[in-house]
């Protein structure tokens, strides 16, 4: 191929023999040809255009413009995600867009991370069994429930409340997989995983509606320009539901984000190998009991107090939900609705006699 920095010497020199052939043919030369199929310019085209970003849409999850266009209108996917130290790091919690922390047997947490867009998600877990508190904030986010198995309360409350679920006792290998690297030194529930794509695959596969009937604010997202800040300071949270786990969250300024702590460091998604962090904190104090085994929680969802923690300060507040299906809400202390900053959130559930224990810095 002739390059361009050549093209006026060579036509210069052959431009009688160009017009010549020119005429006799009424066709472009050869020449001419081997220049034009220099594509430099189209090429560089096409690699502009691949490099616009994608429009992202609204996300009810956060209230901000970071959803993909797949993702509008569908449902979310909540996933069971063990906590006890001995499985950690978890896998994709920093990625989503909600997490959700109760306490269950033996002085333990759990958590539902609910993803807008579970595409985005990666790998997800290690996933761990379903309770039926968590079973019943699913169901009022209308989420696609996904869980290794479950107490006897959790598989009644998702028969009870037609929640959609996705279970690694029924479908095991085939949408959710075992890590084998992490056997040696794991017990076998801290190494059961899933990812995207396999519950793309099981969405798919099992026939399960995506399309969603809501488009509300999970949460009264703030519309001002200027942030929710409040007078009372929070750099340092610390929240203990029990003598054995205390969550922290430490506020970074450069971020004006809360990187989550437990078991006295930081908690950490192994996709990224970084620290969590989220920009609104609710701790959410609620009554706690034994269901009628002896072993397992009942945290009552009805309603109780708490505090909203966001961009270094603190807010006491209301909360309440009600049956499986009612949403929580949150409210200040006038009764309003409360207004909540954009951002993803951790929400949670810490028994109410142990309130005293939240040390706020």
């Amino acid at each position: 191929m002739i390059k361009k920095a050549n093209l006026t010497r060579i036509l210069s020199a052959g431009v009688a023999l160009s017009l010549m052939f020119s005429l006799a043919s009424c066709k472009k030369t050869s020449l001419i040809a081997d220049v034009s199929d220099d594509d430099t310019t189209s090429e560089a085209t096409v690699t502009e255009e691949e490099k616009q970003p994608e429009k992202l849409s609204y996300n009810i999850y956060t209230g901000e413009y970071d959803l993909s266009k797949d993702a509008v209108g569908k449902r979310p996917v909540a996933v069971m995600i063990n906590n006890i130290k001995a499985s950690l790091p978890q896998r994709g919690i920093g990625s989503a867009d909600i997490v959700y922390e109760m306490p269950v047997e033996g002085g333990f947490t759990r958590l539902m991370a609910v993803f807008a867009d579970y595409k985005k998600a990666g790998t997800i877990g290690s996933v761990r069994s379903a309770r039926h508190d968590f079973v019943e904030m699913a169901d009022s986010l209308n989420a696609i429930f996904v869980h290794w198995g479950g107490s006897d309360y959790a598989y009644s409350s998702i028969r009870n409340n037609g929640v959609t679920d996705i279970d690694g006792m029924a479908y095991g290998e085939t949408y959710f997989y075992t890590d084998n690297a992490l056997r040696s030194t794991k017990a076998i529930e801290h190494c059961r995983f899933t990812t995207s794509e396999l519950i793309g695959k099981a969405v798919g596969k099992l026939g399960i509606k995506e399309d969603s009937s809501s488009d509300s604010d999970i949460f009264n997202f703030n519309k001002n320009v200027e942030v929710i800040s409040y007078l009372d300071s929070a750099l340092n949270v610390s929240v203990k539901f029990s003598g054995d786990v205390t969550a922290t969250f430490t506020y970074d300024d450069s971020t004006q984000k809360y990187i989550k702590g437990e078991y006295g460091a930081n908690q950490m998604d192994a996709n990224t190998n970084t620290p969590v962090s989220v920009s609104n904190v609710f701790i959410l104090y609620a009554g706690v009991s034994y269901l009628s085994d002896g072993v397992h929680k009942d945290v009552d969802l009805s309603a109780g107090t708490g505090y909203y923690v966001t961009r270094g300060s603190y807010y006491a507040i209301t909360w309440q939900k009600g049956n499986a299906s009612q949403s929580l809400k949150l409210y200040d202390q006038n009764g309003n609705e409360l207004n909540v900053n954009t951002g993803n959130s951790w929400v949670m559930f810490v028994p109410k006699n142990m309130s005293a224990s939240t040390v706020i810095e």
